[in-house]
């Protein structure tokens, strides 16, 4: 009986660890905007990088009629490859967590979860290969191709989702992505510009983004949805990021 009760428990536990896991993905990746996604995977010269920044920020300024370059400089800053940190404090079915993310601006990253401050995941993705930590033994399982608990590569700048509308965008104005300036913040040690973003397909979602007034990066980003309960708010901090490899593997 006891087993059956620790196995029960344990299995409630891997539910709420895969429903957080799974709203940590969507807030890393900034995939509110995913479905209008305008992503440059393949740039990977400085040149082709500014060239592309350039011509999105020009887009930029002319959807919104030079009346917001702040936003469009932000806008425009989503290609280059960077290394960071993200801290996602996550509320899903009631349940409180914080999930750090970290990626170094490659392919390689590395994912924990923590509920009631307690460790509860942990992957690493690490030339392709993805680890699961076993709580059991501490050591970590590679997982072959294809496992469903495989991790994904970290977008490589956290913004590379971002839509920018241009002239020839047939996307209807009643389907379009909105962005309201807000009055700047401090954000940390920077002060930022505070933007609400409203998504047509997604009326219940409340978000806002804050990007710095130095370089255009984002640094936060809020989202709730009255409809699932579930709220979640991602800082960002950008450094150089080292995936070790993981170490006992079994």
């Amino acid at each position: 009986m006891a087993e059956e009760v620790r196995d029960k428990s344990r299995g409630a536990v891997n539910l709420v660890t895969a429903v957080i896991i799974a709203v940590a993905l969507v807030v890393v990746g900034f995939a509110a905007w995913k479905v209008l996604t305008n992503k440059d995977d393949d740039v990977n010269s400085k040149a082709a990088i500014a060239a592309t920044d350039k011509k999105a920020e020009q887009d930029c300024n002319a959807q919104y009629d030079d009346k917001d370059k702040d936003f469009c400089k932000f806008a425009s800053r989503r290609t280059g490859n960077l290394s960071y940190e993200a801290t996602i404090t996550t509320t899903a079915n009631g349940t409180a967590s914080i999930t750090k993310t970290t990626t170094d601006g490659k392919d390689n990253s590395s994912l924990i979860v923590f509920l009631n401050s307690k460790e509860v995941a942990s992957f690493v993705l690490l030339n392709g290969v993805t680890y699961k930590k076993d709580y059991t033994d501490n050591k970590w399982q590679k997982l072959a191709a294809g496992d469903p608990d495989s991790l994904k590569a970290a977008p490589k700048n956290p913004a590379s989702s971002i839509k920018i509308y241009t002239k020839s965008d047939t996307t209807a104005e009643t389907e379009r992505l909105t962005y309201t300036a807000n009055k700047k913040e401090p954000c940390g040690s920077l002060t930022c510009f505070k933007y609400e973003l409203k998504d047509p397909q997604n009326p219940s979602t409340k978000q806002f983004i804050w990007f710095d007034d130095n370089n255009y990066r984002l640094m936060r980003y809020s989202t709730s949805d009255i409809t699932n309960n579930t709220s979640s708010d991602t800082t960002y901090a950008y450094r150089d990021i080292a995936v070790p490899q993981p170490s006992p593997v079994k």
